[in-house]
């Protein structure tokens, strides 16, 4: 029955941050849609993929392998597991973040698109370098137990990235596609830090500096499948996008990605809903070695998916076009069928 009643509580918390969250998006897209139309949509979407994708690479699969060793650790041990994931978390941001503006030229080259120029290489990277700090900060949060405030990092990100997206679009409509990543990137990052360093401090003196290393190694062995795994989606991903423009244009590839947003949109607000409270507590059962209460956990996990998992996809079937237009505009409605196929 504990298992059910935290499983329940913690999904509760979550689900409601990520359905303010949802709503809140609506608006920010509404925006990004009337005022850059299409083709704005467009080029928000693979600047998105090119992000996503340098944060997968950058963070060497951050977010599983610090729950693990976080979550599979106790007393003082937990306590150096959390200082070093914060070190680790830092450096691979500085390192994505530099690299990606040393490279930006030879990207720029690669790529041959003319959005994608060295200054928009460099600005994404920027932006994949806050995701992986924000990774850091919040696993330990989620490692920890502290769902409530992930939640609330999640509505106030949310807030702070309405507001300024509305006085863009307002004022400056050329900042859309700028704010439409960064701030996504940098509010949480600093929220998120915030909260863990009120807690704990940030780097007590008596952390042992040799232990940094074994740490390191412990980490990457862990996220490297994940992040491999990772990288392959959001490459084929990305490649798909750069056909499309190739095909179409940005004005295409804003059809397009109008079509995913609504469906990714739906499967991160049930996989983060679902799986932000449960993969950390699985953990720490799974270190205990109780068989039953891992068994118990799991099938309370998959009862609560499918429940909300068939109610979502069915509101998407039904209101396909509602939805399109609702979120996006008139301009969007030649990918209504699309839509409703994928």
């Amino acid at each position: 029955m504990s298992h059910r009643k935290d499983a329940i509580s913690g999904t509760i918390s979550i689900g409601s941050a990520q359905l303010i969250n949802a709503a809140l998006s609506v608006v920010r897209t509404k925006a990004v849609a009337v005022v850059l139309g299409p083709e704005g949509i467009g080029l928000i979407g693979y600047w998105t993929s090119t992000k996503n994708l340098m944060s997968a690479v950058g963070s060497m699969g951050l977010g599983i392998a610090g729950v693990r060793e976080i979550g599979g650790a106790q007393g003082e041990e937990q306590k150096t597991a959390q200082l070093n994931l914060r070190l680790y978390g830092a450096a691979l941001a500085i390192l994505t973040c530099v690299l990606t503006i040393l490279f930006s030229p030879v990207l720029d080259e690669l790529t041959g698109l003319e959005f994608m120029n060295a200054a928009a290489f460099a600005f994404l990277g920027f932006c994949a370098s806050l995701s992986i700090l924000f990774s850091a900060f919040s696993v330990e949060l989620r490692a920890m137990g502290d769902i409530r405030q992930v939640a609330l990092v999640t509505i106030i990100t949310s807030i702070v990235a309405t507001i300024i997206t509305l006085l863009a679009a307002f004022t400056r409509p050329e900042l859309l596609k700028y704010t439409a990543l960064l701030l996504p990137a940098l509010t949480p990052a600093i929220l998120a830090a915030y909260f863990v360093v009120r807690r704990s401090g940030w780097l007590p003196t008596e952390l042992d500096r040799l232990s940094v290393l074994p740490y390191f190694i412990s980490f990457f062995r862990i996220g490297f499948p994940v992040m491999a795994t990772a990288i392959v989606g959001l490459a084929t991903a990305l490649a798909i996008r750069s056909h499309v423009v190739f095909v179409g244009g940005l004005e295409l590839l804003g059809l397009y990605v109008a079509i995913a947003m609504i469906s990714e949109r739906l499967f991160e607000v049930l996989t983060k809903t679902l799986t932000t409270e449960y993969y950390p507590r699985l953990t720490r059962t799974l270190m205990l070695k109780n068989n039953r209460e891992t068994a118990n956990l799991i099938d309370t996990q998959v009862d609560l998916t499918s429940k909300t998992g068939v109610v979502l996809i069915a509101a998407l079937g039904l209101f396909s076009t509602q939805i399109l237009t609702f979120l996006f505009s008139d301009d969007f409605l030649s990918a209504m069928l699309a839509l409703q196929v994928y």
